[in-house]
C-alpha cells in the first residue's frame, strides 16, 4: 500500500471543497529514504525521528482553513483547525428587503462541547467570530448551556450565490474557519 500515491488520487478526484479541508502529515526520514512496511527493526527509531520533526504538509492542505495563524507548526495549525471545527453554524430565518433585492441571514454559531464543561474550555479561547468581512466579538459572559451565538448578515440576491469564510478568532491571534466553512450561500429571491 503506497500512501502517498492514495493521497494524491484522492487530491486529483475529490471535490475542491473536500480538498481544501483535507490534511496529510507527512515526515522527511533520514536518507530520504521509507523504510520498508514490514521493517519492524526500525519501529523504535521512527518513532524517535517523528517525535522530533516539525510536520509538513502541501500547500493544497491546512493553509486553505488556517489563517493570519501565529502557530509554528503543522502539528499546532491541525489542532487549530480541530478546535474550530467545534463550532457550526445553524439558520435560524431569512427576511428580505421590501425590493427584494437583499436577504437577511440570522443564524446561530453554536458549539458541539457539552456545555457543562469542554464548552467552557474551548469559549475561553475564543474572542470572537469573523463573518462575511466584519468581527463579531463574543461577550465575556456568553451564554453556555447550550451555546449558541447569535449573527446576521446581508447577502445581495443580485451575484447568485457568494463563497465567504466563517472564522473562529482564537486569543492567540488565529482565526480558523468553523465546521462546513468556507462555503457559498444562494439565496433564492422569493416570487
Amino acid at each position: 500500500m503506497n500512501g502517498e500515491a492514495a493521497w494524491e488520487r484522492f487530491q486529483r478526484s475529490a471535490d475542491r471543497v473536500i480538498r481544501s479541508r483535507s490534511y496529510r502529515l507527512n515526515i522527511s526520514f533520514e536518507g530520504g529514504k521509507k523504510p520498508a512496511l514490514d521493517d519492524i527493526g526500525l519501529i523504535d527509531s521512527m518513532q524517535k525521528e517523528a517525535e522530533r520533526f516539525n510536520f509538513y504538509s502541501t500547500p493544497r492542505g491546512i493553509d486553505a482553513g488556517a489563517r493570519h495563524s501565529s502557530v509554528r507548526d503543522e502539528t499546532e495549525k491541525l489542532a487549530l483547525l480541530l478546535q474550530a471545527s467545534l463550532y457550526f453554524f445553524e439558520l435560524q430565518s431569512i427576511t428580505y428587503s421590501d425590493d427584494r433585492f437583499v436577504a437577511i441571514v440570522k443564524r446561530s454559531i453554536c458549539c458541539r462541547l457539552d456545555p457543562e464543561s469542554d464548552a467552557a474550555i474551548l469559549l475561553s479561547w475564543t474572542t470572537g467570530f469573523r463573518v462575511k468581512d466584519g468581527i463579531i466579538h463574543l461577550p465575556r459572559e456568553a451564554k453556555l448551556c447550550p451555546f449558541a451565538f447569535e449573527v446576521s448578515f446581508k447577502q445581495q440576491l443580485l451575484f447568485g450565490s457568494a463563497l465567504f469564510p466563517i472564522d473562529v478568532h482564537f486569543s492567540g491571534g488565529s482565526f480558523a474557519s468553523i465546521s462546513g466553512f468556507p462555503r457559498s450561500l444562494k439565496v433564492s429571491r422569493p416570487l
